[in-house]
């Protein structure tokens, strides 16, 4: 394999490098992973060697870096010329199956290096997370000062119960992509293959039903509706028959709102894995998104551009 023209280096970011690089055996993607995403080439393999056609292959993994390499699966959902509900009932039918697929792998999935936020524990590691906030240095961007960090953790009370339900509710732990929305699902490239789910650096392994909110505030931007629209309802109906061996369709709806709300604490942990080899400015630029996260945990779920 052989390179026919120089690599056109795309998205530079706190998070990620991206490029493309053409070649005479097709057009290769590379991404370079922040630090505290390296294992995301890692755990995107492991996720394809079960899988093969929910998830890319990485033809090459630095395991030092986390550096790697995907071929070129053609174009994602976003380009197709609007969203409407049936493409998004049929992306989250397609996701709850992979889901599926991967129940039961729990220790596999630590050992690739991904995290895990387990409704049984997920509220005592939301306090050490206010913990460590509050017993930074003041003058640091992470930094809560103790009487935030109280009444954080007084507004954080109803969380108990949501994952108390969750735990009790016997839904095993799988896949929460945490960032599942149209620009991350790959058109199938053969009639009848099932859609494709590239970036998993901000996955954890926890509640499944967690990975429903980023859907659902992309649906009520693009519909400029509220989360409980009707068109929204069916497609979590739609995600939700994938799990029928769990409970019918009402009963797991009960539980959807509550993984939902306790989401953003794994989209907190990614932004604190993220920030964890953050130079000065990065810090002082991005130190306020995880704060603002657990400060708006328990509000309702608003539009992603709100």
């Amino acid at each position: 394999m052989s390179r026919t023209e120089p690599t056109q280096w795309g998205r530079t970011r706190l998070w990620s490098t991206q490029a493309t690089i053409p070649t005479d055996a097709g057009q290769l993607w590379f991404k370079a992973p922040c630090p505290g995403l390296s294992a995301e080439g890692n755990i995107t393999g492991f996720f394809n060697s079960i899988d093969e056609q929910r998830f890319a292959f990485p033809l090459n993994v630095n395991m030092e870096t986390g550096w790697f390499l995907l071929p070129d699966y053609g174009d994602n959902l976003k380009t197709l010329p609007s969203p409407f509900p049936d493409l998004w009932a049929l992306m989250l039918q397609d996701f709850g199956r992979a889901q599926m697929e991967l129940v039961g792998r729990d220790d596999e999935v630590f050992d690739h290096g991904m995290p895990i936020l387990d409704p049984a524990w997920i509220m005592t590691h939301l306090e050490q997370q206010l913990i460590l906030h509050a017993a930074l240095p003041a003058d640091h961007p992470l930094h809560i000062p103790a009487e935030t960090a109280e009444q954080l953790d007084q507004s954080f009370q109803p969380l108990h119960q949501d994952a108390a339900l969750l735990h009790s509710a016997g839904i095993p732990l799988s896949l929460d992509h945490n960032d599942l929305h149209r620009g991350n699902v790959m058109l199938p490239l053969e009639e009848g293959d099932p859609l494709r789910f590239m970036d998993l650096a901000d996955s954890y392994w926890a509640h499944p039903f967690g990975t429903l909110s980023v859907p659902v505030r992309w649906m009520c931007d693009e519909f400029s509706c509220e989360p409980d629209d009707e068109r929204i309802t069916k497609v979590i109906h739609t995600y939700l028959e994938q799990w029928s061996d769990y409970g019918t369709v009402d009963e797991l709806s009960e539980l959807v709102a509550p993984a939902i709300r306790l989401s953003g604490i794994a989209q907190h942990g990614v932004w604190l894995r993220i920030l964890d080899d953050a130079d000065e400015q990065d810090m002082r630029d991005y130190g306020n998104v995880p704060i603002d996260i657990l400060k708006n945990l328990t509000q309702p779920l608003r539009p992603k551009q709100a």
